[in-house]
């Protein structure tokens, strides 16, 4: 997408919504945006090419007659098309309703009709199947599309994007300047698990300042952002949205539990948001065969944990490294910690906890 004159001072002027904090990135961005693996090579989307995307699925959407404030709902895995029809539902001035990927068709149909959605974006011919069983209990659904495969009464998105092709570039003006601070952005569905999900309300005043809140305090410039979570949870949701803020690379796994840590050092990030259990499964690969080892090997490996342990503790608290600490570190970094890193690639600067304790 190529932005010009007033639509581009738009894209300046609404970033009080969450629509135009995403189309002035789009504007102010030239460098790949959307990093993904098929077929055994890296495919990138940049900035621009992310805007043409997301503007096609945003027009398809007008044209379907999705009007501002109306839902369109998401049922995926994290994928790079997620965040095509997440940021294309926001520029058609609708809010987006995740849904998880794991959901059973009665869960769905319970969000749909809850949410009164008049569309939604399914990942495959399996989640349509879901759709398909429910789709008479939710008189609001109109409108089905597929990012891959082929269903009845679906539409493919590359459909989607065809039609929204015939549609002129500046209707998103129009949308994306329409939307408040206040208005709904996206409803997220709690759990369920004390009774019917709640549908939790989120502005896009909530979202913009969230993103404002995340670049500030973590103090973020540029990088790679390896992304694994569910797109459905908020937690990787902001991640999502303040890393393209800030011009930088959003990194997709392969969608295979099995190959994820795999997928995070061949990933090689500078940043990542996981959850706690992630975090346990790279302490089990760093530390399993330990106890197999001689003594020797399982002292000094004890050793340069407590010794970059210790480090860490005095940089936190702002105290000196003296030169023997500092010698004892890079022996330690040398011969153990060198390698735990590089179960995260080479470039993590840092990573995010959140989720769960």
């Amino acid at each position: 997408m190529t932005i010009h004159g007033s639509e581009a001072r738009a894209s300046e002027a609404s970033a009080t919504n969450l629509g135009g904090l995403l189309l002035r990135a789009v504007h102010r961005y030239e460098g790949t945006a959307l990093r993904y693996q098929q077929d055994g090579a890296w495919v990138d989307i940049s900035y621009p090419e992310l805007g043409t995307a997301a503007g096609e699925i945003a027009r398809g959407l007008i044209a379907l007659g999705i009007e501002p404030g109306q839902r369109v709902a998401i049922l995926s895995n994290t994928r790079p098309e997620w965040t095509l029809a997440d940021i294309g539902t926001l520029w058609s001035g609708a809010a987006v309703v995740p849904v998880y990927h794991t959901n059973s068709p009665a869960e769905c149909r319970y969000v749909l009709a809850h949410s009164e959605a008049r569309a939604i974006f399914c990942e495959d011919e399996d989640q349509a199947a879901k759709i398909a069983q429910i789709r008479a209990d939710c008189p609001s659904l109109e409108h089905v599309i597929l990012f891959a495969g082929s269903a009845e009464n679906a539409i493919s998105l590359e459909e989607l994007r065809a039609t929204g092709r015939t549609l002129p570039e500046g209707v998103l003006e129009e949308r994306v300047a329409a939307a408040g601070p206040d208005d709904l952005a996206t409803l997220v569905y709690t759990s369920g698990t004390t009774g019917p999900p709640k549908g939790c309300i989120l502005t896009h005043g909530n979202w913009t300042s969230a993103v404002e809140m995340y670049v500030e305090r973590l103090q973020l410039h540029g990088g790679s952002f390896f992304l694994f979570l569910p797109l459905a949870h908020v937690m990787a949701r902001i991640t999502q949205m303040f890393t393209l803020e800030i011009g930088a690379t959003l990194i997709f796994w392969r969608r295979d539990p099995a190959h994820l840590l795999d997928d995070l050092k061949a990933a090689d990030p500078t940043h990542f948001a996981a959850v706690p259990r992630l975090f346990e499964k790279i302490h089990t690969a760093a530390t399993v065969g330990i106890a197999q080892e001689s003594p020797l090997k399982r002292a000094v490996f004890n050793w340069a944990l407590s010794t970059g342990r210790e480090v860490r503790a005095r940089e936190d608290a702002g105290e000196g490294i003296g030169w023997l600490l500092r010698r004892r570190h890079r022996v330690a970094d040398r011969l153990v910690l060198s390698k735990v890193r590089e179960l995260f690639g080479t470039r993590l600067d840092f990573a995010i906890s959140a989720a769960a304790p």
